[in-house]
């Protein structure tokens, strides 16, 4: 039996074969033994020694590859929005104070930060693909996270801002065009919640807050808006589980029922579990008697491929997030920050595929971005 047991282990059961009776109960010593054995933990690592060095990593066969399809495929951008992206890292004023002993240039930082974002897999995959330990790439990627959040939600490129009335009208035209019998109701965008499952914490008030019951596991609440465009305009994340999606969207309908802000004639799409607010949002109906309400729920199935893109875009989101609230929103910010970056770089997006019928104003209000 101590075969298979450590050292430690050897020298405890040893320690109480001295000290017992005869009469000893041997079938409780297996079984402390056997306790004793699980509580030790065997941790391994990959060491300096087993790691390529960076110049000979594959990260660095990809960039002297510079193959789109490849970058596509590992950072979820093309080699013009990856560039661009490393360009706008560059420019945030702490990254040369944190980066500059780390022999890493913008590219390989931007690129650390993208595959942890699009592949699903631990630091472990990241120490071999970029040749680093693993302290060095979680103090990157948190370093980094920060970083792009400050500098892309202010970018023009992937901000989140709210749409003017211009914009809104334009949008308006996009969906009239897919369903006609909406022209009346001007609507301009579609809202939808998401759920994100995490992990259970310690503190009980805690787990109470973010549990969410049909998830049956502790979660994040999200709501996000998006425009036909492909673009998110307005979001709210990191919200407790268990907060209905109409009251993480507060602040929305603050929003809606601004006549500054929103017109009264604009309306956005949503499902049953938000506010009608007197007509500012449209909400689909079990029963899908009429012309409009059938047209309603097509709509709002473009909220539902919206929030799709960002989960099958950013993997990381598939995942089960970690207990620490302030990284989690910076993952889920960037996730959306993302996306905007993509369509409005790329043109890439599955609801701007399904809105591009009309191409010249697909493309024009990317050109407002670009």
């Amino acid at each position: 039996m101590f075969l298979y047991l450590s050292n430690a282990t050897v020298s405890f059961a040893c320690f109480l074969l001295d000290e017992a009776d005869f009469e000893c109960d041997r079938k409780t010593l297996v079984k402390a033994l056997i306790s004793f054995r699980r509580n030790i933990r065997v941790r391994h690592d990959i060491r300096r020694e087993a790691l390529l060095s960076f110049d000979h990593s594959p990260w660095a066969k990809l960039e002297l590859a510079s193959n789109d399809s490849a970058y596509r495929k590992v950072t979820g951008l093309s080699i013009r929005a990856f560039q661009l992206l490393s360009e706008i890292l560059s420019s945030c004023p702490k990254f040369h104070s944190r980066f500059r002993n780390t022999g890493l240039t913008p590219r390989a930082i931007a690129g650390i930060v993208l595959v942890y974002m699009r592949n699903p897999c631990h630091e472990q995959m990241i120490q071999l693909m970029f040749g680093i330990t693993r302290s060095a790439a979680n103090r990157y990627i948190n370093q980094a996270l920060r970083m792009l959040n400050d500098t892309l939600s202010n970018h023009s490129k992937s901000r989140v801002s709210w749409p003017s009335e211009f914009d809104m009208e334009r949008f308006a035209g996009l969906i009239a065009k897919k369903k006609e019998c909406l022209r009346p109701f001007h609507v301009f965008g579609f809202v939808d919640g998401i759920r994100l499952l995490m992990g259970n914490f310690s503190d009980p008030a805690k787990q109470n807050a973010y549990y969410q019951f049909h998830e049956k596991s502790a979660c994040v609440g999200n709501v996000v808006a998006f425009g036909p465009d492909g673009c998110c305009f307005w979001y709210h994340v990191n919200a407790p589980g268990s907060w209905h999606d109409s009251k993480i969207a507060g602040k929305l309908y603050v929003k809606l029922q601004n006549q500054h802000r929103t017109p009264a004639r604009f309306r956005l799409v949503a499902d049953s579990g938000f506010r009608s607010l007197g007509g500012k949002l449209l909400i689909t109906r079990k029963e899908k008697t009429t012309e409009e309400q059938k047209a309603i729920c097509s709509i709002r199935q473009s909220a539902e491929h919206s929030n799709n893109t960002i989960k099958s875009n950013w993997r990381r989101l598939e995942l089960r997030l970690g207990t620490n609230l302030l990284k989690n929103k910076l993952i889920i910010q960037l996730a959306i920050f993302l996306t905007n970056f993509k369509v409005r770089v790329d043109g890439v997006g599955q609801v701007v595929t399904y809105y591009s019928s009309d191409i010249p104003q697909i493309q024009d209000l990317l050109g407002k971005y670009c």
